[in-house]
């Protein structure tokens, strides 16, 4: 995390804590207590040892033996997918998508924005978040955000700039209640403090107007630099407090022979994946009249520094 976002943050009634940073002795913090109790639980249902084994198997042979055709592998991998709990079918389903596309080996070249996320982010995301028959739509977006069309015109590029993606609910034929956002820089912007701790702040922000519009208890930030991807979720903790918990850091694949080591992270993942449809999806208890007004970009950019060099550090005024 970064200093400087996690100062930012505080100016809109957010505070940061990681996964083993110690708020038990925080009274107030009952509901991230309850969350980070969960996550310890929901990491002991660990994913299917056999399974993991056999798409582990698949994936070496397909790496070692250029002769092997994909396609038939995918129908493979999923063919017992039905008979696996939902969770443990989105993480196959997951793998399915990322060897269909995949490089056998890493790129060399840079990788920019448009194709990291589309070949090496969305077949994570999209296994993992879509699903329509719940009327959950994941989405790489390029327009306003729901919860900024309400707010004034003019409030700068923290609350009204649109996330890179998103995870919506549908109301029939309308997009509903966002569950999650998503940040996205490639590998080469990760010097770039100024730019990572200025996403980590618009997650934030993002969240904290999706809890205030729709009145919900928790909404998922994913924080992605190049390959490396951040779980957060964002609730609202009491009068006015919302905090924002650090789930998982874990390294997206950048070819065939890196997918392994994600398949490693299965047991995080799963947990990730409880903690979202048991906190954002199915936990709707109301905030109403504990939220407090979202702090303005012109307010915000009036007391931080305007430095993007790394060499410099990135302040803000007290």
């Amino acid at each position: 995390m970064y200093r400087n976002g996690n100062h930012c943050q505080t100016w809109f009634y957010i505070t940061i804590f990681g996964y083993n940073d110690k708020v038990w002795d925080a009274p107030s913090y009952s509901y991230t207590k309850r969350l980070l109790y969960c996550i310890g639980r929901f990491k002991k249902e660990r994913f299917d040892s056999h399974v993991r084994e056999r798409l582990t198997d698949l994936t070496n042979s397909i790496k070692k033996d250029d002769t092997i055709s994909r396609l038939p592998s995918t129908i493979e991998i999923l063919s017992p997918v039905l008979s696996r709990r939902a969770a443990e079918s989105k993480l196959v389903k997951c793998i399915a998508k990322l060897l269909d596309a995949l490089p056998r080996i890493p790129i060399a070249e840079d990788i920019y924005e448009f194709e990291l996320c589309h070949r090496f982010l969305s077949p994570v995301f999209s296994a993992l978040f879509d699903d329509p028959d719940r009327n959950v739509l994941f989405r790489w977006t390029s327009i306003t955000n729901q919860e900024a069309k309400a707010e004034p015109q003019g409030q700068g590029v923290i609350s009204r700039h649109r996330s890179d993606g998103m995870v919506s609910e549908l109301d029939g034929a309308f997009f509903d209640r966002t569950l999650g956002f998503v940040e996205v820089k490639c590998s080469h912007e990760a010097k770039n403090k100024h730019a990572m701790a200025k996403d980590q702040v618009r997650l934030g922000v993002l969240s904290k107007n999706a809890l205030d519009k729709y009145h919900s208890q928790s909404c998922l930030s994913v924080q992605v630099i190049g390959y490396t991807i951040t779980f957060y979720i964002q609730s609202m903790e009491a009068d006015g407090l919302y905090t924002m918990t650090e789930l998982l850091h874990v390294q997206a694949p950048s070819s065939l022979q890196t997918l392994p080591q994600f398949m490693a992270h299965f047991d995080d993942l799963l947990a990730v994946l409880d903690c979202f449809n048991d906190f954002c999806l199915m936990d709707q208890s109301p905030g109403i009249g504990r939220k407090r007004p979202t702090l303005s970009d012109d307010h915000s950019n009036d007391i931080s520094s305007r430095p993007k060099s790394c060499k410099r550090r990135s302040y803000t005024l007290q």
